[in-house]
């Protein structure tokens, strides 16, 4: 028997320490932290809400319950670029997170508020 301290078992020809990294970071300055987009939330509730605040205020206007017909053309170019432009972040949104159906149709919605 040899004089090992380990009782006769074989030692291993690499110490291998298993928390220490192999190389080390070649420079000691502050840890980068990428920053993820669209990193959750569901914008098809901001988008089915603003879709109903839009055509709820357009269909109230058109059909001259609250408001008189005359003062439609200061008020629809307002509520048509308000629920257009809300509707395209959206769908940038939409698309961000992958859920391309909810961005197709909020995009088809935007192009008809924008072309008001």
């Amino acid at each position: 028997m040899s004089g090992d301290a380990s009782g006769g078992a074989i030692a291993p020809d690499v110490a291998v320490a298993p928390d220490v990294p192999a190389d080390p970071p070649a420079s000691a300055g502050p840890q980068v932290t990428p920053v993820v987009l669209g990193s959750g939330g569901d914008p098809l509730t901001v988008i089915l809400l603003l879709f109903c605040v839009g055509s709820l205020a357009l269909g109230i206007l058109l059909t001259g319950s609250l408001a008189p017909l005359g003062g439609l053309t200061g008020i629809v170019p307002i509520i048509a670029a308000a629920t257009g432009l809300a509707l395209v972040v959206g769908t940038v949104w939409a698309l961000l997170l992958g859920i391309t159906i909810v961005a197709g149709v909020a995009g088809i919605f935007a192009g008809f508020w924008l072309s008001l």
